[in-house]
C-alpha cells in the first residue's frame, strides 16, 4: 500500500511539474505562407529573376516557332521531296528538336539554381526576423501555423515579421 501512495504521489508531483513547466512556456505561431505572400523580397526576386532570365526564354520561344515552321513546311512539301532531301530534312529537323530540348533543360536548371539560391537568402531574412519578434516578445518556441490545430490569435507574430521585414 506504501508502495502505490508512493507511485501516485510521484505521479502527482511529476504532473504538477509539468504543468508548472508549460505555464512558463510562451509559444508563438507564424504564418510562413501569409509571410511569403507579403514581403516586398519574394516580389523582388520574382522580377529579378523574370528579367535576368528573359533572353534565354526568348530564345526558347524563338526556337519553339522555328521548329514548328519548319515541321510544317516538311509535311507540306515531304510528298514531293525527293528521298535524299527528306532524309536530309528529318535529319535537321531531329537537330533542331534536340538542340531545343538542350535550351530548355539548361534553362530550367539555371532558373531552379537561381530560385533556390534566392529563396535562401529570403529563408535567412525570415529567420532572422522571427528571432528578433520571439526575442522581444519573450517567446521559447515559434511554430508554424500549418503545424498547429488551433492557436489564439493574440499568439500569432505573422504581422510583426512581415513589419520587421518591410
Amino acid at each position: 500500500m506504501k508502495k502505490i501512495l508512493m507511485v501516485f504521489a510521484s505521479v502527482a508531483l511529476l504532473a504538477s511539474a509539468s504543468i508548472a513547466s508549460a505555464a512558463s512556456l510562451n509559444v508563438g505561431v507564424l504564418d510562413v505562407q501569409k509571410v511569403m505572400q507579403q514581403i516586398p523580397q519574394v516580389t523582388a526576386m520574382q522580377k529579378q529573376l523574370k528579367k535576368q532570365f528573359a533572353p534565354q526564354e526568348k530564345q526558347i520561344t524563338t526556337s519553339q516557332n522555328k521548329l514548328k515552321a519548319d515541321l510544317t513546311k516538311f509535311s507540306k512539301n515531304s510528298t514531293v521531296m525527293k528521298d535524299s532531301d527528306k532524309k536530309a530534312m528529318q535529319k535537321k529537323l531531329l537537330g533542331e528538336q534536340s538542340k531545343l530540348r538542350g535550351l530548355q533543360v539548361s534553362f530550367q536548371q539555371k532558373l531552379l539554381a537561381a530560385q533556390r539560391s534566392s529563396m535562401q537568402k529570403i529563408v535567412a531574412n525570415i529567420e532572422t526576423a522571427v528571432k528578433g519578434v520571439a526575442k522581444t516578445q519573450g517567446l521559447n518556441i515559434v511554430l508554424t501555423k500549418a503545424s498547429v490545430a488551433f492557436n489564439d490569435p493574440k499568439m500569432d507574430i505573422t504581422d510583426q515579421v512581415i513589419n520587421k521585414l518591410k
